[in-house]
């Protein structure tokens, strides 16, 4: 490894970023909804903070490479871009497609597929993989749709995801539940405005 200090600095970030996001979505609920606007947006604060130190590591590091900070080091590197806003993303993205081109066994993998497919939510586009859920107004999740889903399973092989079984509840990995007539529910379906504009408004820049 070749920055074994850089990489010790990211798995301390991605452990920080964890812990205030599992704190923040487990504790949310029983606050008003001007508390949780002010808690989401410290929570947006720190991932900023964090993603600025980011930049400032592949600055230093050119690519993100287990060569460079280790497994831990690349996989802390996608998930603090994930939680970003928008032209971090992208940028990372491009490095991380960049190394992945140069050598396909030196980055995360997961990290192309989950940048990729919240960049083009963001961009009002379907999801490429199916790595992302959105939180419903029923305070449920659903899946967002999907580009081509009958093609799904080929595109996650490409980066070692697991083989999604329609239908399958991919965030509780149950099974749907079905009605009296034996019609599936289907966890796949289109965000309302409100919907849209909630898991998109963390990101924007």
């Amino acid at each position: 490894m070749n920055y074994p200090n850089l990489s010790q600095e990211l798995i301390y970030m991605l452990n920080q970023d964890q812990v205030e996001i599992v704190n923040y979505s487990r504790d949310n609920s029983g606050f008003s909804a001007m508390s949780r606007l002010k808690r989401q947006s410290e929570l947006n604060k720190n991932c900023r903070i964090r993603a600025q130190r980011l930049l400032e590591i592949l600055n230093i590091i050119k690519l993100p490479t287990i060569e460079a900070v280790g497994e831990k080091g690349v996989q802390a590197i996608s998930v603090l871009a994930l939680h970003s806003s928008y032209s971090v993303m992208k940028s990372v993205l491009y490095l991380i497609k960049k190394a992945h081109r140069l050598n396909q066994g030196s980055v995360d993998f997961e990290g192309i597929a989950t940048l990729t497919d919240r960049l083009r939510i963001l961009e009002g586009k379907q999801q490429m993989y199916g790595t992302q859920w959105l939180l419903g107004e029923d305070n449920k999740p659903f899946l967002y749709p999907i580009y081509n889903f009958d093609k799904v399973n080929e595109r996650r092989s490409k980066y070692n995801l697991k083989q999604i079984k329609f239908p399958v509840n991919l965030a509780s990995s149950n099974e749907r539940s079905v009605n009296a007539n034996n019609n599936i529910k289907s966890y796949i379906r289109k965000p309302s405005p409100q919907e849209f504009k909630d898991y998109v408004s963390p990101y924007i820049d």
